[in-house]
């Protein structure tokens, strides 16, 4: 099977019959109900293996569909009585925008299981209506590491907990030097799964193992009760101005936000910095009128100034694979329809740095809108206190009003003092 390629090619990995047999924690020998489980997973993928051995062990019909489609997919597990769901995130999220009608309500469904992403927090409640009688559980795996997993019910008391080891399965966090962290502590995540033997990269050995433990990438912490909690992974992490940020935090802030159905966030090149973060949002089918001003205002209240995103982009939807997932390798190319431009003179270097010490707003670009990124007149006038005494420039309010992004201002500056 092949790994999701989200950040990098995607990779080989081979599994044996022996692997893949012990991700069934039972192998069950009286008769049991039926309970048809239906999904859209693509065949190649760790999630469509572990529903099939889950449906065989389980003496449970399996329900799978060529692609999905909401009026499809709904139509089939109403026909079928479906009693289990098992989806990716972005299916979630074509659910609860369909168009009216689209997606009927599926009674049938007593659990619906979110795997190969996060779950999509902020449109759990919408889902509700979908599925009126479910129960939402997430699952948590790589193609390296399976059949070591995690699980959880979704609780929205904690609603970004991604669980506890399921059967054999167990679960460690890291530091730099390999030693597991206390309780709370963010580092690199490991899973091992009890007797199964590990998994090899196509035609270029072994996975990383240790000790039957396999490194998954990601980036998170355990709670004092075990539970896992993700925070990102490891190759997305950005360094702004010498501080590393992890692009997980940041989409789990903005996807607080009650206007956002998903967030995604990347690192751009930036000539001072090395690096700022962009982030691209879809936002709830009720909530179209949310602005970026908005958005990153809910940001600022969270963020530090190096988590602060540099730009943040409003989307209709995010570049995907076959499996649903966020390709983050393909969002620079949605980057340059954003327009990003670093400060070019020295002049525009210096009035972004007023702009973002005193708006708060992280990096400023010479093309970012005063008002579109937290300005009003009350910092206008603190912008050209600021820039008066720490740039000498005489600049007053209504220049930086009339002239709402660092280059109009910079240029009105140099053509002013022209002599």
């Amino acid at each position: 099977m092949f790994t999701s390629g989200t950040t990098d090619r995607p990779r080989g990995v081979v599994a044996t019959h022996a692997n893949l047999l012990r991700a069934q924690v039972a192998w069950p020998t009286a008769v049991r109900g039926n309970q048809p489980c239906a999904h859209a997973l693509p065949v190649g993928s760790v999630a469509a293996q572990a529903v099939l051995l889950n449906c065989v062990g389980g003496q449970h019909t399996l329900l799978v569909t060529a692609a999905f489609t909401v009026a499809g997919f709904t139509a089939m597990t109403a026909r079928q009585e479906a009693v289990t769901v098992c989806l990716v995130p972005a299916m979630g999220h074509w659910l609860v925008r369909a168009a009216p009608g689209e997606a009927t309500p599926m009674p049938t469904v007593k659990g619906v299981s979110f795997s190969g992403a996060p779950l999509p927090v902020p449109i759990m409640a919408d889902l509700t209506a979908v599925f009126p009688n479910a129960a939402f559980h997430n699952f948590y795996t790589s193609t390296e590491t399976y059949p070591a997993r995690v699980a959880t019910r979704f609780d929205p008391a904690r609603p970004e907990a991604v669980g506890r080891p399921v059967g054999s399965s167990a679960v460690r966090v890291t530091g730099p030097a390999g030693a597991a962290v206390p309780p709370g502590e963010t580092g690199e995540v490991w899973l091992r799964a009890g007797g199964a033997p590990p998994r090899e990269l196509l035609d270029a050995g072994p996975v990383d193992v240790a000790d039957g433990w396999t490194r998954t990438g990601d980036l998170g912490h355990l709670d004092a009760d075990g539970t896992l909690f993700l925070t990102g992974r490891a190759a997305d992490v950005v360094i702004v101005g010498g501080f590393n940020v992890s692009t997980g935090r940041v989409e789990q802030v903005l996807t607080r936000h009650p206007a956002v159905a998903e967030a995604a966030v990347c690192g751009a090149e930036h000539p001072v910095l090395g690096e700022i973060v962009a982030a691209f949002v879809m936002l709830r089918p009720g909530r179209p009128d949310a602005t970026v001003a908005e958005l990153r205002h809910h940001a600022v209240e969270q963020l530090t100034r190096a988590e602060l995103p540099a730009v943040i982009q409003i989307v209709e939807d995010l570049p995907r694979n076959e499996a649903g997932k966020v390709v983050k390798r393909e969002l620079p190319a949605l980057l340059r329809a954003a327009e990003f431009v670093a400060p070019r003179t020295g002049l525009e270097r210096d009035l972004a740095a007023v702009w973002a010490d005193v708006l708060q707003s992280g990096p400023v670009g010479a093309a970012d809108n005063f008002f579109e990124i937290g300005g009003d007149s009350l910092a206008a006038t603190r912008i050209a206190a600021t820039a008066r005494e720490r740039l000498g420039v005489d600049v007053d309010t209504i220049a930086v009003l009339e002239a709402p992004t660092v280059a109009e201002l910079a240029q009105y500056i140099a053509e002013r003092d022209q002599p």
